[in-house]
């Protein structure tokens, strides 16, 4: 049997679905989704992910403000990471004494500003149903670079998940569902979009 794990990671990716339908999360709510049961379905795993996490409200991601809730010994982790990429490019190290929660909120809210404006790029003009070969002709090419683009934003995704979750909590599909009533239940956003 298989072991569903669900991360920080997990909670990106929901986010990000969801902005790339509807770029204002203040807005977010099951009435705001209803019109369509996968975007539904994802919200209310977000909700409960973002539960779980420690994270609050949808907005509360978006501006780091759930930071506020972690110890700053939670994020050795990433101060070990940020020195160690910082020594590698030969520029000056993070002292521990400057290394305050409102730094990581900064860093992650500049992160996070640059991650939703990547996140547009890679959902203008994708790969769409064209009948007209030059349009098709763009949407590939728009599709090579969205896609490299993809593959590079991992390196964002990566300092996000440790700050949302410095001690790389995960959990169970199993724990999900029977402590934070997660919906056990997968939809194909493709059976949904039109």
């Amino acid at each position: 049997m298989e072991i569903h794990i669900k991360s920080s990671k997990s909670i990106l990716n929901l986010y990000f679905k969801l902005y790339s339908y509807s770029n204002t999360p203040e807005q977010w709510s099951k009435p705001h989704f209803s019109y369509n049961e996968f975007l539904l379905l994802s919200f209310e795993k977000f909700k409960v992910l973002s539960k779980a996490f420690d994270i609050g409200k949808c907005n509360d991601i978006q501006n780091g403000k759930f930071i506020t809730k972690r110890k700053i010994a939670d994020y050795d982790i990433l101060l070990s990471k940020i020195n160690s990429d910082l020594k590698e490019k030969q520029w000056f190290e993070v002292d521990k004494l400057d290394f305050t929660k409102e730094n990581i909120i900064r860093l992650f809210q500049k992160l996070w500003q640059y991650r939703i404006e990547l996140t547009k790029v890679v959902n203008f003009a994708g790969i769409q149903h064209e009948t007209n070969p030059i349009n098709t002709y763009s949407s590939l090419k728009i599709g090579i670079v969205n896609k490299a683009i993809q593959n590079e934003i991992k390196v964002i995704d990566e300092i996000l998940c440790m700050i949302i979750s410095p001690k790389n909590k995960t959990f169970t599909l199993d724990e999900l569902v029977k402590n934070h009533n997660y919906p056990n239940k997968e939809l194909d956003e493709w059976d949904y979009l039109f």
